[in-house]
C-alpha cells in the first residue's frame, strides 16, 4: 500500500495558484454553465486566477505580500475547499438556475421587488429542504 505524506500547510498565495484549486472551480463552472470543453474552461480559469493575482499584486501589494506569509492549515484549505465544492453541488445550480430565472422574468415584466419576491418564493418553496440540506 501506498503511505499518502501528511497534509501540509500552505500559503494563502500558493492556495490561490495551486491545480487544486483551478481544478475545482473548472469542475464547478462546468457544471455551472454547462461548457463541456475542459481544456478551454481551466484555460480560463488559470488566466482569470491570474489576472486577479496580478492586479492584487499591483494594486495591493502589501496585501500580495501578505497572501505569500499567512498560511492556511490543513483543515482551513478543506473547509475553503469543501465551500467551493458547494457551488458545483446539483441542488445548489438548481437553486441559483431558479433565482437567475425569477430575477430575470421580474426585469422583463417590468416588475418591482414585491414581483421578485412573490416569484422568489414560488420557485424556491419547493426547494426548503435542500437548502436546509447545504
Amino acid at each position: 500500500s501506498m503511505s499518502r505524506a501528511a497534509p501540509q500547510s500552505m500559503t494563502v498565495r500558493a492556495f490561490l495558484e495551486s491545480d487544486e484549486l483551478a481544478g475545482d472551480m473548472t469542475h464547478n463552472i462546468m457544471a455551472f454553465s454547462g461548457d463541456a470543453d475542459q481544456q478551454r474552461v481551466h484555460a480560463r480559469v488559470v488566466a482569470g486566477l491570474g489576472e486577479i493575482r496580478d492586479a492584487i499584486r499591483e494594486q495591493q501589494p502589501e496585501a500580495h505580500e501578505r497572501m505569500g506569509s499567512l498560511t492556511l492549515s490543513p483543515t482551513q484549505k478543506q473547509a475553503a475547499m469543501r465551500v467551493l465544492k458547494m457551488y458545483s453541488d446539483s441542488r445548489m445550480l438548481s437553486l441559483t438556475h431558479k433565482v437567475a430565472a425569477a430575477v430575470r422574468e421580474t426585469a422583463q415584466e417590468k416588475g418591482d421587488q414585491s414581483v421578485l419576491a412573490r416569484k422568489l418564493a414560488e420557485r424556491l418553496t419547493p426547494s426548503l429542504s435542500d437548502m436546509r440540506q447545504l
